[in-house]
Parts: structure tokens; C-alpha cells; sequence
């Protein structure tokens, strides 16, 4: 899985940063969510998914090509 976060989209809720701390934090400076660390998969993966999903703005996305990549 490979996480983006749209800074023009994003307003650093931090939803994303509930769901996926190990991945994602809010940069207080910028006012934007930024990935961290990429997941490795396992729980990481589940964990950005639900930030994917959770995320109000649609700010915060997952490549599916990379996702497509990493099962194989």
C-alpha cells in the first residue's frame, strides 16, 4: 500500500492520525497531514485503510496499483 495525502484537500482534522499513528501525523506548521512511514502491511495496512476511509475530505488516498503490487 502506498498512502498520499492531498495537501490542497487536506484540513488536518486528524482523523487519519487517530486511525494510523505509526503512519501519519499532522504537520502543525503546514496545517497538513503528512505519511510518515508507509505501511508494511498486517495491521498497518488495516490501520491506513480505516484512515483512508475515514478521512472527511477524501485528502488522504491509497494507490491501488501500489496496493495491486504489494499482494502480489
Amino acid at each position: 500500500m502506498h498512502l498520499e495525502v492531498d495537501e490542497d484537500l487536506c484540513t488536518a482534522c486528524g482523523l487519519c492520525r487517530e486511525r494510523a499513528p505509526d503512519n501519519l501525523e499532522i504537520d502543525e506548521e503546514e496545517g497538513v497531514a503528512e505519511v510518515i512511514k508507509q505501511p508494511t502491511g498486517g495491521v498497518e495496512n488495516e490501520n491506513c485503510t480505516e484512515a483512508v476511509d475515514y478521512c472527511p475530505t477524501g485528502g488522504l488516498t491509497a494507490d491501488p496499483a501500489e496496493l495491486a503490487e504489494n499482494a502480489a
